[in-house]
């Protein structure tokens, strides 16, 4: 399933000459927010007024995929690393 998607960001007001370096990295970043979580769709329009920043996209999916990570961690035979917090503070306690 395909749907269309509309983001509308109000601010305050946006100086005249910040208003197209905004579409632009807008759009970018959105794009980036697409590839990265695997959403599809694209970016299909971007603008601006003195108080608002809006970005359209298309085809965007309904959920993202599913995938498949395999995290490892230590060993479980490795030995525990106490913090480095905790000789200090036991040290501090038993002079006082």
């Amino acid at each position: 399933m395909s749907l269309p998607f509309l983001l509308e960001n109000r601010s305050e007001e946006i100086p005249d000459w910040m208003i197209q370096p905004a579409i632009k990295n807008l759009d970018e970043l959105f794009t980036a927010v697409l590839t990265q979580n695997n959403l599809g769709g694209s970016v299909t329009g971007a603008d601006a007024t003195p108080r608002r920043l809006v970005i359209r996209a298309e085809g965007l999916s309904a959920a993202q995929q599913d995938r498949v990570e395999q995290l490892t961690g230590p060993a479980k035979s490795a030995p525990e690393k106490p913090s480095k917090a905790s000789p200090a503070r036991t040290e501090s306690r038993a002079s006082n």
